[in-house]
């Protein structure tokens, strides 16, 4: 994707992200090294059918590609130094990854015209992962205050995209 200056989801990432990262999830799974990994460790497909069941994301299929970033942050993260957003370009079941969620003590909150997901600690008393679907088939999943970002990404604005510097490097 270097010569278009990468993958447009990059517009959804906060202007200050340390790491980026992209995988195309559809080249990963046919590719030659998963098919000689899935045979020498053999199908333990266990995880991924239940992750199937519950959220109806056959991850071998439904989904594309992904952008993953590290912001630095303030809080204290243990050993990663900052906080990871994903943002995930796919055939999701909107409803029932909600559904999900609030079945795990979620809350849905309206963000600027934009349903964010927001989970909470086992005690509830701290928001843990919040996810939002930015548009149809794309999905950010991270801290609340990343997600909103995205969110106000949505109607343009200082996005890693617009770092020269960061650019360059995606380019080169």
């Amino acid at each position: 994707f270097a010569g278009r200056g990468g993958p447009e989801e990059l517009r959804y990432v906060p202007r200050d992200a340390a790491v980026i990262a992209y995988a195309n999830v559809q080249d990963v799974m046919v590719s030659d090294l998963r098919q000689k990994l899935h045979k020498a460790i053999g199908p333990s497909d266990d995880g991924q059918r239940e992750f199937q069941q519950r959220t109806g994301i056959n991850i071998e299929t439904d989904i594309d590609h992904v952008v993953v970033a590290i912001v630095p942050t303030s809080e204290n993260l243990g050993r990663m130094p900052g906080a990871p957003i994903v943002l995930a370009r796919g055939t999701f079941d909107q409803v029932k990854i909600e559904a999900l969620m609030r079945e795990h003590g979620a809350t849905v909150e309206d963000y600027k015209g934009t349903r964010v997901v927001v989970g909470t600690s086992a005690d509830g008393s701290k928001p843990t992962v919040s996810l939002a679907f930015l548009e149809p088939g794309l999905v950010a999943v991270g801290s609340s205050a990343l997600v909103r970002g995205a969110v106000d990404l949505k109607a343009g604005g200082s996005s890693i995209s617009t770092n020269d510097e960061m650019m360059g490097l995606i380019r080169d």
